[in-house]
């Protein structure tokens, strides 16, 4: 009987192990992470492309303005999506969905488990659900694994199993590592929200080169402005009848500032060792 070499028994060990793991392999050197913060008027819609070709869409913004997200998918010839999250149930964060939900293959949607927001919110998640899409409650401490590359953390930092706070403020928060760089989007939370953020884990943040300001530009506390002093804020943002951004909470920013209502779609690229600006 042939005997294998050592090296395929080894081979085949690290290959059950990830499998039982639900990572994908780990990446080559310098793979990138391309994270675009869309234009979709007033709202969020940010698609992660991971270097595994997964894919990862955080909010979709509204139902009225649909078209400007699956315009900017088919431009960039997404045709699935790996995991959906929805921040919280407000319209310009959720409404995007009713377009891709049965349109689109989805294979699963993270919410926060909050259902006290804008009227269509159950009535999409059902849709989802009818659909055959997986949908789950995560809450602060969680780790998306099934689908990230090995070498990529995407952790939830707020909110907490029980919902507790205004919608906005129990929005959820994801910090996306890679590398010695990370991403912050931050939905729509509060300043005492950012202030939590920043005792709770200011260490971790550290690593943070690009943040999605919360709520549209603000409000924005002293703290949170000061501490991500230099990182690349992007500000999600359209005409709208609140006047955001407030001009008092730009005014906080430092460093570069970019807003999807004056620059178009911002599209940041990490090759684990420092963030670049793709576009504008």
């Amino acid at each position: 009987m042939k005997i294998k070499p050592l090296w395929l028994y080894v081979i085949f060990l690290i290959a059950a192990v990830l499998a039982a793991r639900g990572h994908a392999a780990p990446l080559p050197e310098n793979a990138t992470v391309r994270v675009h913060f869309i234009d979709v008027t007033y709202g969020d819609a940010i698609l992660v492309e991971l270097p595994n070709s997964s894919t990862m869409l955080i909010d979709a913004g509204t139902r009225e303005h649909a078209d400007k997200l699956t315009d900017y998918l088919s431009t960039r010839n997404i045709n699935h999506i790996d995991t959906a999250i929805i921040t919280h149930p407000h319209d310009d964060h959720f409404g995007g969905f009713f377009s891709l939900v049965g349109h689109m293959p989805i294979k699963r949607i993270f919410i926060n488990g909050d259902f006290r927001g804008h009227d269509g919110y159950a009535e999409l998640i059902d849709a989802a659900r009818q659909s055959g899409i997986p949908v789950h409650r995560i809450h602060k401490g969680a780790q998306l694994t099934p689908g990230i590359p090995e070498d990529i953390a995407v952790k939830v930092l707020h909110p907490e199993r029980t919902i507790a706070d205004s919608v906005n403020g129990d929005s959820m928060v994801i910090q996306l590592c890679h590398g010695k760089t990370s991403f912050l989007f931050t939905a729509d939370i509060l300043p005492a929200q950012q202030d939590a953020l920043i005792t709770q884990f200011g260490d971790t943040l550290r690593t943070v080169g690009c943040v999605k300001v919360p709520h549209h530009g603000g409000p924005l506390s002293e703290q949170f402005a000061d501490f991500f002093a230099g990182a690349l804020m992007v500000i999600c943002v359209g005409d709208n009848k609140w006047e955001a951004p407030p001009k008092e909470d730009l005014m906080k920013l430092q460093g570069t500032v970019l807003r999807t209502d004056h620059n178009g779609t911002v599209v940041v690229e990490s090759d684990g060792k420092t963030l670049t600006l793709v576009a504008p």
